[in-house]
């Protein structure tokens, strides 16, 4: 005899309606969390697009959107004027005041804290100086004190993490701080293995990621550029920083849309070269020279030729399709993009097939002196932008359900 659910025995009956409903509520985090997913790309789009581009039933997408809207992650807007007689479809778009993500970039000298929305723009910035330079048990705290003043106002609720950036090899998975020639001990000593994200999750309430700068940099100008369309959402690009003595420099590697960050999480680790920094008269030709003054700029060019042609020979390698200089180097205008694109044209042999990279792909860094931290806070967006993982719910698919269940109780 075939059994039906009904004539099962009760416990292998209750086990199939959990599967279900366990079923049931994976798909339905996985719709939710794919329809924010498209509206992060920044377009208004309607009812019926989402149902095309997403293959979904036109009722699935109905109550995805009521439920967003009720939540308070999606508005409607205006659409266009209907081309035919009847009701014209409803036109969302992501409220991108909903929530907001917290970046900074650490630097021993200089905090600079941005607190960003949903689509990645800056709604405040602050910054901080010290002198004398913190010292890494100082760091902590002077992140928390720069996270109070730049969320002054803002509910704790609608933050939704903190993303921190600093120079060094940094693990990003465990949070830990590997090396880093910017932090130093009260004894002088370089930092290695610290635990910055857990030391930062015991003081605030937000998750918190930890990051190179460099890598941060790639991520802000990469998501700025794909956002107006200068690169395409799945290119490249290749970003180059320098501190703002010169003495630093760091790259940061986008390829098929994804930060590349090595087998051990330095990739793009640059040593310091002996060029500017430990001499006092071409320290005060670097600085003169990122304040504007051409005259140092073109001697700084010159100084710096030799790690230039390194950079160069770097940007053939990756050929990606944008090469922003970034940090310091922006500073550095005009002269410095002319001489990039030179060293490349100039390069033997492959100088004519790169004629478009050495004319187009060199950029500066419109961010900066944001860049960093822009991108510190990119890292907390990626996080609840990411592709939906079965069974799981992202961190704004949960505050879909926990509105849903606060509604259902109220009522």
């Amino acid at each position: 005899m075939v059994q039906t659910m009904n004539s099962c025995p009760k416990s292998i009956a209750n086990r199939g309606r959990r599967a279900n409903a366990t079923n049931g509520f994976a798909v339905r985090c996985a719709n939710l969390q794919a329809v924010l997913n498209l509206l992060h790309g920044g377009q208004p789009l309607s009812s019926p697009e989402v149902c095309e581009i997403l293959g979904l039933h036109p009722s699935t997408v109905a109550r995805i959107m009521a439920s967003l809207r009720a939540a308070g992650l999606v508005r409607e807007v205006p659409g266009p004027a209907p081309s035919s007689v009847g009701r014209p479809p409803k036109v969302w778009q992501l409220n991108e005041t909903a929530g907001f993500a917290i970046g900074l970039s650490l630097n021993p000298m200089v905090l600079r804290v941005v607190l960003a929305d949903l689509t990645g723009h800056r709604v405040a910035t602050r910054t901080f100086a010290y002198d004398p330079p913190l010292k890494a048990s100082e760091v902590a705290q002077a992140i928390c004190h720069a996270v109070e003043a730049v969320t002054e106002g803002v509910d704790a609720v609608r933050i939704y993490g903190l993303g921190v950036a600093l120079s060094g090899v940094v693990d990003p998975t465990a949070g830990v701080v590997r090396m880093s020639g910017g932090l130093l001990r009260q004894n002088g000593s370089f930092v290695t293995e610290y635990p910055l994200a857990d030391e930062l999750r015991e003081l605030l309430p937000w998750p918190v990621c930890v990051a190179n700068d460099a890598n941060v940099g790639a991520l802000a100008c990469f998501r700025r550029m794909a956002r107006r369309g200068e690169v395409s959402a799945d290119g490249s690009l290749l970003y180059i920083m320098a501190v703002e003595s010169l003495w630093g420099f760091g790259a940061g590697v986008i390829i098929k849309g994804r930060l590349y960050t090595g087998a051990r999480g330095a990739a793009g680790e640059i040593l310091h070269p002996r060029l500017l920094s430990y001499q006092p008269d071409l320290r005060e030709l670097a600085r003169r020279a990122v304040s504007g003054d051409a005259a140092a700029t073109a001697e700084v060019l010159e100084q710096l030729r030799a790690i230039l042609e390194h950079f160069a020979a770097l940007a053939m390698t990756l050929d990606a399709e944008r090469v922003v200089l970034g940090g310091a180097l922006a500073a550095l205008g005009e002269p410095l993009q002319r001489l990039m694109g030179r060293l490349v044209a100039e390069s033997p042999g492959f100088g004519p097939y790169l004629a478009d990279l050495a004319d187009r792909a060199f950029v500066l860094d419109e961010l900066w002196p944001d860049t960093l931290a822009v991108g510190a806070a990119e890292l907390v967006l990626d996080d609840l932008f990411r592709e939906p993982v079965a069974g799981q719910a992202g961190p704004l698919v949960q505050t879909v359900l926990r509105h849903g269940q606060s509604t259902v109780a109220v009522g």
